[in-house]
């Protein structure tokens, strides 16, 4: 069993930018404890990266932690796995001030560097990861923005 960090309350940090290698056996919801342990967070960015094409599994289920000062949350990288997903899930059901929601289709990147036209291989492929996104979107705070890049 691995043993998640514990983070320090970081009441200081406005602006948090994660790098991050997804994989289809990993949940990108360790995430939300760091989140969770930033009160006055406005802005969070989400840049993925693939180790390997993801997979369909069930989604697990998110936490309730609502969040006061989110305004904007970005995800590059996002193809509509279970996995980015239920990450995404977690934002529309925890940020009750956001603003603004941005998923990046455009700069999906697989670890080998392989860009979107390689990785996501079919337009039926771009075409259902821009689906989930707008599935996203209706859940949404009301009067937040999505947009999809």
């Amino acid at each position: 069993m691995v043993r998640q960090p514990e983070f320090p309350e970081l009441t200081c940090l406005k602006d948090l930018t994660l790098n991050v290698v997804a994989s289809d056996r990993q949940s990108l919801l360790d995430l939300t404890k760091l989140i969770e342990r930033s009160p006055f967070l406005h802005r969070f960015t989400l840049e993925l990266r693939w180790a390997r094409v993801p997979c369909l599994r069930n989604m697990q289920k998110v936490n309730r932690c609502p969040h006061q000062c989110l305004k904007v949350v970005k995800f590059s990288g996002f193809v509509g796995s279970s996995i980015d997903t239920e990450l995404a899930m977690y934002f529309t059901e925890n940020a009750v001030a956001l603003e603004t929601f941005i998923v990046d289709l455009i700069k999906v990147v697989v670890e080998e560097s392989t860009l979107l036209s390689e990785f996501v291989t079919t337009q039926k492929q771009l075409k259902a990861a821009r689906k989930r996104a707008l599935q996203i979107g209706k859940k949404l705070p009301p009067g937040a923005e999505l947009i999809v890049l």
